[in-house]
């Protein structure tokens, strides 16, 4: 499912029209979940979605937390669990939970994201960076994520230095051991607070699919992984 690009444009479309509205990401994964790591989806205030981070319940109360957070002007950090059991918290049945991020502004992840998709264009691999946990809570700060080269350029500016330089660096080596994923900080790891965590997702080149032949069998393949992002 290539919804990246949908969320981009739409998430760029929504902070030139200075609209309100919330980008909710995972960021880890724990067990089972009905979506991977790096899933997104942009919530605006009326229901409206661009993008799914796994539907049903879970899906539910991440839009009623990213109304609530735009209503506060504040981000989230959220733990959701799917309990086998059913219990009043559980968002599924699914067994595991997810770490989800609940950014109320787009402006920034519009500006670095948008970078990526003439580099996938390219045939090139990039990873987003991204602080999603300043301490306990989510990150006050507007610029937040830098779009990163396995060689280390970078578009994207955070106010430190210090700490664009360590998203860099989790950044390239995600990209060398092809390991996505979030990074907690260790008490006194600078130049973070204990509790900071950088989120690193990966972004790659749409797979071709090379079908030979225009049979039967041909036809609906094609249409199947046009649906999955094959080029």
């Amino acid at each position: 499912m290539d919804e990246f690009p949908a969320v981009v444009q739409a998430a760029v479309e929504a902070a030139a029209r200075g609209e309100a509205v919330a980008l909710a990401s995972i960021v880890r994964v724990r067990g089972s979940s009905p979506r991977h790591n790096g899933a997104r989806m942009l919530i605006w205030p009326d229901g409206r979605i661009v993008g799914t981070i796994g539907g049903g319940t879970l899906e539910w109360r991440v839009m009623e937390h990213a109304r609530a957070a735009l209503a506060d002007g504040r981000p989230r950090f959220a733990n959701y669990v799917f309990d086998t059991h059913g219990g009043p918290d559980s968002v599924g049945l699914c067994g595991g939970s997810v770490d989800v991020h609940i950014d109320v502004s787009v402006t920034n992840f519009a500006a670095v994201a948008q970078a990526a998709l003439p580099a996938l264009a390219r045939g090139e691999r990039v990873a987003l960076a991204s602080l999603v946990r300043d301490g306990e809570a989510a990150p006050a700060a507007e610029a937040t994520r830098l779009l990163v080269w396995p060689s280390g350029r970078s578009v994207g500016r955070l106010d430190d230095p210090a700490r664009q330089a360590h998203l860099v660096a989790e950044a390239r080596r995600a990209l060398a051991e092809a390991k996505p994923g979030l990074a907690f900080c260790a008490p006194g790891q600078a130049p973070f607070p204990a509790g900071a965590a950088v989120h690193v997702d990966l972004l790659e080149p749409r797979p071709t699919l090379l079908i030979i032949g225009a049979g039967h069998v041909a036809q609906p393949l094609a249409t199947v992984a046009g649906l999955m992002g094959l080029r």
